[in-house]
């Protein structure tokens, strides 16, 4: 299940929530709620972009008035401890002025036509009146053995010079491509029965092409697809509401699937039931923020790596922030938006303590 899309926190803080000179790369206005590569700093001369550390430690926080460039009395180059290497910078004077953008186009049109009437005109160069090529004729020679073998005579040829005229290169559009994060699905295995003991069922089949998933939830991927025609498998577990069997095995994989979707030769009443597992969420951003509470004022407890996998306690705002364990022995928690989630999230708590909001005031 996909969470909701972020929403504006209610409570605004009487303070700032982040630095107000840290904006994206083509935006001053915008800036991510996470540490981006794109993310720059328009207090410098000329803005610059940060190093991910940086941002995770001042700018995106509330102590962002720690910030060595916010002690300088007028703007100046960016400390180069500060600068992130590789990233796109947008330069907002460069659309004070289109002038520059129109003369070089104009320049570029008349060198065009110039070339173009040269190579009509033979660039100036009167050709050379070429004698008509000798026709030479050849005559067959006859070997005195039994096969005839005919030599002729190569009859030279003139190989006319292309004339290549030069290409007008034409200016482009750069626009930064970020890499996207896929985030790893979560492996099928299988869950041992803890309520009671039985022997696993056999004789388990499909009616038509079934998905076998990772988990008993429709949010989880597919780990492998059962044909009608394939053989028989065996059940080794099933969910408390018997909707989902746990199933056995292909190329050693089990997997989980809906019960609608099987036929099933003998009586499930034996199959052992297993738990549900604790819904789990997969980081996608390449580095994300995971923070002592849920919002952007709380501080930075750790940044989580894309791909890492944590288990969901409870939900804020209907999904809005999660809080996972763990992080260092204790609870974070992280923004919906930015995470994938495993499971069923009707079965996540709301949170019931939350931290309070930090009441810090920054110095002038």
């Amino acid at each position: 299940m996909i969470p909701l899309a972020a929403q504006p926190e209610n409570e605004q803080p009487a303070f700032p929530k982040r630095c107000p000179y840290f904006g994206s790369a083509d935006d001053p206005e915008t800036a991510t709620l996470y540490p981006s590569p794109i993310g720059c700093c328009y207090r410098s001369r000329p803005q610059q972009p940060i190093t991910l550390e940086h941002q995770a430690a001042a700018c995106l926080t509330v102590q962002f008035h720690t910030c060595p460039m916010l002690a300088q009395a007028a703007p100046v180059r960016l400390p180069k401890e500060l600068r992130r290497k590789g990233a796109y910078q947008f330069d907002p004077d460069s659309r004070q002025s289109r002038w520059p953008t129109i003369v070089t186009w104009l320049l570029l049109g008349c060198l065009g036509v110039i070339f173009l009437w040269l190579g009509r005109t033979g660039w100036g160069v009167t050709p050379a009146v070429e004698e008509p090529a000798a026709v030479i004729f050849f005559t067959p020679t006859v070997s005195p053995t039994p096969e005839m073998v005919v030599t002729p005579t190569v009859r030279p040829s003139l190989t006319p010079t292309a004339k290549v005229l030069p290409t007008l290169t034409v200016p482009f559009t750069f626009t930064p491509r970020l890499p996207t994060a896929t985030a790893p699905a979560p492996t099928a295995t299988l869950t041992p029965a803890v309520t009671r003991e039985s022997s696993p069922v056999e004789g388990l089949t499909a009616a038509a092409l079934v998905n076998v998933r990772t988990g008993p939830h429709l949010s989880y991927p597919t780990a492998w697809q059962l044909e009608a025609a394939a053989s028989p498998l065996t059940i080794t577990g099933q969910t408390a509401d018997g909707a989902w069997l746990q199933v056995c095995c292909a190329n050693g994989i089990g997997g989980w699937v809906a019960r609608e979707m099987l036929t099933v030769d003998d009586d499930l009443a034996n199959v052992p039931v297993i738990p549900l597992p604790r819904p789990r969420l997969v980081i996608m951003p390449v580095r994300l923020n995971i923070r002592a509470g849920p919002g952007i004022v709380y501080p930075v407890l750790t940044i989580g790596e894309v791909g890492a996998e944590y288990e969901i306690i409870a939900s804020y705002d209907e999904g809005l922030w999660w809080q996972i364990c763990c992080v260092s022995g204790q609870s974070g928690w992280v923004i919906g938006e930015s995470v994938t989630v495993y499971g069923a999230t009707n079965t996540i708590p709301p949170a019931v303590i939350i931290p309070p909001t930090p009441t810090e005031t920054v110095e002038p």
